[in-house]
């Protein structure tokens, strides 16, 4: 992802875990697919994380089908000057699942 938090790419695991297709994910901002109790925290470290950095977070992530995921996301800043985007590589573990019926 960006460093202004929108998805450039996702793997096929995530999108089957999380229910969505690469065409709902790719381009959008990633506080849409988190909690609205959590969307602040994990964004605004991350837009304003220094370069060479890793951030670490827990948050609770929404599935499409209105279940809520515990995961920890890694974020490794890129240091490379060329990129124009500031590009962050983020690596998500899912914790747990909670169904609300």
């Amino acid at each position: 992802m960006t460093r202004k938090g929108i998805i450039l790419v996702v793997s096929s695991e995530w999108l089957h875990t999380m229910g969505y297709t690469a065409e709902e994910v790719i381009g959008k901002p990633f506080e849409n697919f988190l909690r609205d109790e959590n969307k602040d925290t994990p964004v605004k470290e991350i837009q304003s994380g220094k370069q060479n950095n890793i951030f670490h977070s827990h948050c609770e992530m929404t599935r499409k089908d209105g279940a809520i995921i515990t995961a920890s996301l890694s974020c490794n800043f890129n240091n490379d000057k060329s990129e124009k985007d500031d590009r962050i590589h983020c690596k998500i573990e899912i914790f747990a699942t909670r169904i609300h019926f």
